[in-house]
C-alpha cells in the first residue's frame, strides 16, 4: 500500500525501533491466536525490513489455510 498512503488522515511514519516494536507484538499476539495451527501459521519479518530507517506501514503475509480454520473478522477483533 505504501507507507504514505494514510498521511491525508493523519498518520506519520514511525521510528525502526518504534515498528520493529510493534512487529514483536503483533507476532507474540499472532502465535497467541493461532497457536492450535501449529506451522500453518507463522509470521516472518519481510527481508527488507532489515534495510528500512522508518516505516508508514508494516506488511504482513498470512497462510490462506489460516483463514481457512479462522474467519478473518476473529483474527482482527483477537
Amino acid at each position: 500500500m505504501g507507507g504514505n498512503a494514510l498521511a491525508s488522515f493523519g498518520s506519520t511514519r514511525c521510528s525502526r525501533d518504534v515498528a520493529l516494536h510493534m512487529l514483536d507484538d503483533f507476532q507474540a499476539r499472532f502465535a497467541q491466536i493461532t497457536g492450535h495451527l501449529g506451522n500453518a501459521a507463522r509470521v516472518e519479518p519481510i527481508a527488507a525490513y532489515r534495510l528500512k530507517p522508518d516505516f508508514g506501514d508494516l506488511d504482513m503475509l498470512v497462510d490462506s489455510r489460516v483463514f481457512q480454520s479462522m474467519p478473518p473478522q476473529s483474527v482482527v477483533e483477537a
